[in-house]
């Protein structure tokens, strides 16, 4: 199978590493679990497309096996889930396969992702730096 992404906005994910670097964010738990719950809030895009990123790059990470935060992991983690998807299974079933039962739906996933994915941004963030485009594709693109 072969799993091409393209970012469609033209913020990427440096625009809001600034943001959370810039103001602090990342020195205080809860603010970054805050700024998180924000996912499923489509009323401003782009943060709605942020925490989306980190939501599924989270959730590829977390089907990966987790560990260091990499682009191998995060991409293993998200073909398993679309492998899966492919192969008939709906997502919550993919998704609760292919993260050992942590989440048990999309719902408990949306759920939980505020909580369960602060050290996984600070360490995403880190992960990401300076550079451009993300953590999976640092020139937009991955092919695997």
């Amino acid at each position: 199978m072969q799993i091409v992404f393209r970012c469609g906005l033209s913020k990427g994910a440096n625009d809001y590493c600034q943001e959370l670097t810039k103001t602090g964010m990342l020195a205080d738990d809860g603010k970054i679990q805050n700024w998180l719950s924000k996912m499923t809030d489509t009323s401003d895009p782009y943060h709605a497309y942020a925490q989306g990123y980190i939501g599924t790059m989270y959730l590829g990470y977390v089907a990966g096996g987790g560990g260091t935060v990499s682009s191998d992991t995060i991409a293993s983690g998200i073909n398993k889930i679309l492998s899966d998807v492919k192969n008939g299974y709906s997502l919550s079933e993919a998704i609760y396969k292919n993260t050992n039962g942590t989440y048990k739906t999309l719902q408990d996933f949306e759920n939980k992702f505020p909580q369960d994915a602060v050290g996984f941004t600070k360490d995403l963030v880190g992960a990401i730096g300076t550079g451009t485009g993300s953590i999976v594709s640092p020139n937009g693109f991955i092919r695997g």
